[in-house]
């Protein structure tokens, strides 16, 4: 700006004469008005059109950088309060997970307790079971054994008294001879 009313005054100013004592020509008192004049109408037009609205220009991006800087604080706080949420969310799920993971441990721990419990309980009736159906065999067999035993002896001591029984007879030495066997089997149980 100083730079260009510097140009104007030279401009405005007449040509230095050649005077023969060599020296600058200052030029009139009404040059050197007209050129302050001049300098202080440009001064003004251009401090009224071209500053103003430069001035103002650069004040409203001024403003227009503030905003941008405070709307990319807020932002960041923002960001930075989600995270902080996020990982607050992130560690009370993992806690939640670890929870769930042990009473899943827990109740598979019982689950399986209870399948024992319940094996333990069948195999000790199939146990039972087994014992019986074997007492029952025995017992069984033993009536069978004393059966046969009764009738061998019958027949024996018919062979041996030489004679044959009739079916009464034959059938009450069976009967005696279950009856002491079963006496004798009882005494040796």
């Amino acid at each position: 700006m100083a730079f260009s009313a510097a140009v104007l005054l030279l401009a405005a100013s007449p040509a230095p004469a050649s005077d023969e004592g060599g020296g600058f020509y200052p030029g009139d008192l009404g040059q050197a008005v007209a050129a302050v004049v001049i300098f202080l109408l440009l001064l003004a037009i251009l401090g009224r059109w071209a500053w103003k609205p430069l001035v103002a220009q650069l004040q409203r991006r001024e403003e227009s950088i503030a905003d941008a800087l405070k709307r990319a604080e807020q932002r960041e706080k923002d960001t930075q309060r989600l995270l902080e949420d996020y990982r607050a969310r992130m560690e009370a799920a993992d806690a939640d997970a670890q929870k769930l993971m042990a009473q899943a441990r827990r109740d598979a721990l019982e689950a399986g307790q209870v399948v024992l419990n319940a094996a333990e309980q069948e195999s000790r009736k199939m146990v039972n079971l087994a014992r019986q159906e074997i007492d029952q065999a025995k017992r069984s067999a033993l009536r069978e054994l004393r059966v046969s035993t009764a009738e061998m002896a019958a027949d024996l001591a018919a062979g041996v008294i030489g004679r044959t029984l009739s079916p009464e007879d034959h059938a009450r030495l069976v009967a005696e001879s279950i009856q002491e066997i079963g006496q004798r089997g009882g005494e040796g149980n």
